[in-house]
């Protein structure tokens, strides 16, 4: 129950942010911000965060986890 309550806190404000940009097709923000929410154990940005690279949707770092892949395979 306290994560719940802390989650809506102001932080929870940054989530909405995040998923914000998301709907809009900001992915790259949507990536920095859901990554900052991660950085501070927000399990939601993490999943979101992941969900955005696994997808190969965020460029902001010039890599994505399918490029990550391609090159462990070779």
């Amino acid at each position: 129950m306290f994560k719940n309550v802390a989650e809506r806190g102001k932080w929870g404000e940054k989530l909405m942010e995040a998923h914000i940009h998301y709907r809009e097709g900001r992915l790259d923000e949507a990536f920095v911000t859901y990554t900052f929410l991660a950085e501070l154990g927000y399990e939601v940005a993490q999943s979101n965060s992941a969900f955005l690279l696994d997808k190969g949707m965020s460029l902001e770092f010039g890599f994505s986890c399918s490029r990550v892949k391609q090159s462990r395979t070779a």
